[in-house]
């Protein structure tokens, strides 16, 4: 992954990503603490599955959140202790008195919840909005199960000349497998049950080809939604 071709990712930000490239880090937090970047490219970079050694996109989302939210904690009221159990803050703070859990150091607390936060990714759709926002195309997944399933990039109706009435809507279509953009048509009576608009994912289980003019088209002509 190219970061100086990721948006939100400045070049400044892109070089300190490369003078930390060999380093070897126990956690995600240490991440964190160690290299300095903004909310906007820690998120951008998580999404696009940069940091992937320390676990999946969302629960690195979570840990980002809770380390920008609680590390510089020396204090938490007995009346919010969210997202902590009772367990963990009597087990990791300093002191405690009738309304707050005191900390010298909040750390060792958040290593310990972060081990609670399964290690769960981003939803497929979420993904390729991040890798069309900050890379503006699809990666391919390179995974042979994925060879038929489509991103829906762009939608609109075909109309006949004679009356104007819609007969079939074209689409286009990024193929994950590859990464293979592709404008396929589906006729109405098939679009009216299973209706496709952007950013939805399908299932392509019969395409076929249709020879007009000296040109070929494809037809979808059987799919699912994912």
């Amino acid at each position: 992954m190219c970061l100086y071709a990721i948006k939100d990712v400045s070049k400044n930000a892109a070089e300190i990503l490369f003078q930390y490239k060999d380093e070897d880090f126990d956690s995600f937090i240490d991440v964190i603490k160690a290299i300095p970047l903004n909310k906007t490219t820690y998120e951008a970079l998580i999404k696009l599955d940069y940091f992937t050694e320390f676990g999946k996109s969302a629960k690195l989302l979570a840990i980002y959140d809770l380390y920008r939210n609680w590390s510089d904690r020396t204090t938490i009221k007995k009346t919010n202790p969210e997202p902590f159990s009772i367990g963990l803050l009597n087990q990791f703070c300093s002191k405690e008195t009738a309304s707050r859990y005191y900390f010298d150091d909040i750390e060792p607390l958040l290593q310990e919840y972060i081990k609670l936060i399964p290690d769960e990714d981003i939803s497929q759709k979420e993904k390729i909005a991040a890798q069309l926002d900050h890379l503006s195309y699809v990666q391919a997944t390179g995974l042979e199960s994925d060879r038929r399933v489509g991103y829906v990039r762009a939608i609109y109706p075909c109309k006949r000349k004679a009356d104007n009435k819609t007969w079939a809507y074209k689409v286009s279509v990024t193929f994950l497998g590859k990464g293979k953009d592709s404008d396929l048509t589906i006729y109405k009576a098939r679009y009216d049950k299973c209706k496709l608009q952007k950013g939805d994912i399908f299932y392509a289980e019969s395409v076929s080809p249709k020879d007009y003019q000296s040109r070929r088209y494809w037809y979808l002509m059987d799919y699912h939604k994912i």
